[in-house]
């Protein structure tokens, strides 16, 4: 999936839980996989094939951009390199 269709994923989910009324505000952290979708903190690292977006209502529209990817871990040996 790329990251068009795992925005929409997330754009979804924060769409069917928000209340239609809502004209500003609400700022959520959505992970997803491209399959389910769920709030997270701002503080939780992604695991792989997962991302974070960050969504929020601003004059009654939806924004959501990019907030964290999957991160691989340095290797030892590139520890011991530096």
């Amino acid at each position: 999936m790329d990251i068009i269709e795992l925005s929409k994923v997330a754009k979804d989910y924060y769409n069917s839980v928000r209340t239609p009324s809502l004209k500003q505000g609400w700022e959520k952290y959505v992970l997803t996989d491209g399959k389910t979708a769920l709030f997270v903190g701002a503080a939780y690292q992604p695991k792989k094939g997962e991302v974070v977006f960050y969504l929020v209502v601003k004059n009654k529209n939806v924004l959501c951009q990019l907030y964290k990817t999957y991160e691989e871990p340095e290797s030892s040996e590139k520890n011991n390199q530096k």
